[in-house]
């Protein structure tokens, strides 16, 4: 008879319920012996002892793992815990024994001091997700994805508008909040904040070593002619009268002050959507976003659709018009210099 067709036979030692002795194939015998769990294993005639279990690498607060090696038993030193009834400490470490991750805290805080998990990192308080750094750019406070489809920071207040806090040393003179540079690292612009004077400057570069083909020469009076200002509301602010203009009817005389074109629009997906029909985040299921109401995350009054066309609002930045303005003052205090000398 072939090693496959011998049935098991079990043997009862001590009259128990328990099995005191198997016989599994031909080259397998167990035995319990009743006294510490001594088994035996017969290979190729070949008899090996285990007279109990070892453990390997074993220290305070390391988690024991299994062995490929039989009755053996690995504490780990990449994987330790430790906790007492007031704080917590969580850690992996790689084989140098540097920090892959390492979470401590107590009470009243908590902190991630570093992880290269391949995978979103979020933080959050009372099962509510308040922070998350996604895998690839961005970082969102309140949101669980970036307001705008190219943000790579969105931070969220009171009914999900979008809000941001910049704030620096309490010193004397100008310092930047934020710095804006192009793809090669050429200053832009920067928001700068002056402690002394209580001001803050939003500034666009204007260095002339940026610049050529420099012109002084334009009639500005005839374009300035073109502009429509205008008196209006916000549709969100009925009652509420404006100066300004209207983003269109400027793009052809100073396009360098409008952003985007008239009547564009564009299609989001998995998006969740304000009263107003404007795109408050993308990439969202249904289900978060009804977790998010819960969350005061998202406002209840908000909405959800898997694909919706929105309108891509034209901007106007008005500092664009301050060149021609100045321009036209001048060439009408010439002809009004030339009327008074003839």
């Amino acid at each position: 008879m072939s090693k496959t067709e011998i049935p098991p036979i079990a043997i009862d030692l001590d009259g128990g319920t328990d099995i005191g002795a198997a016989i599994v194939d031909a080259d397998l015998f167990l035995i319990d012996d009743g006294a510490g769990g001594t088994m035996r294993k017969t290979a190729a005639s070949r008899i090996k002892t285990y007279a109990g279990t070892t453990i390997n690498n074993n220290a305070d607060n390391r988690v024991i793992t299994g062995s490929g090696t039989a009755g053996t038993l690995e504490g780990e030193a990449g994987l330790t815990f430790e906790a007492s009834s007031t704080q917590g400490s969580l850690g992996l470490r790689d084989s140098s024994g540097t920090f892959l991750l390492q979470v401590e805290g107590n009470e009243s805080a908590a902190s991630v001091i570093f992880t290269r998990v391949d995978h979103p990192l979020t933080l959050g308080v009372n099962n509510s997700e308040k922070m998350r750094i996604p895998t690839d750019k961005g970082i969102f406070v309140n949101t669980t994805s970036r307001t705008g489809s190219t943000n790579v920071l969105s931070v969220l207040g009171d009914s999900s508008e979008d809000v941001m806090h910049v704030r620096t040393a309490n010193d004397s003179g100008a310092v930047k909040g934020i710095d804006f540079t192009d793809g090669d690292g050429t200053n832009c612009g920067e928001i700068t904040i002056n402690a002394g004077s209580n001001s803050t400057a939003y500034s666009t570069s204007s260095d002339y070593r940026l610049k050529e083909n420099v012109n002084y020469t334009f009639d500005a009076t005839s374009r300035l002619k073109q502009l429509k200002p205008s008196r209006f509301n916000w549709i969100s602010k009925p009652d509420t009268t404006v100066d300004g203009f209207l983003a269109h009817e400027v793009s052809s005389i100073v396009p360098e002050a409008i952003n985007g074109s008239k009547d564009e629009t564009k299609t989001v997906t998995n998006a969740v959507i304000s009263k107003r029909n404007a795109l408050l985040t993308e990439g969202i299921t249904e289900a978060e976003w009804e977790q998010g109401k819960k969350d005061n995350i998202y406002p209840n009054d908000s909405t959800w659709s898997a694909s919706k066309v929105i309108p891509k609002h034209q901007s106007i930045d008005q500092a664009k018009l301050v060149p021609l303005l100045v321009k036209t003052v001048q060439e009408l205090e010439a002809r009004i210099k030339a009327l008074e000398e003839a």
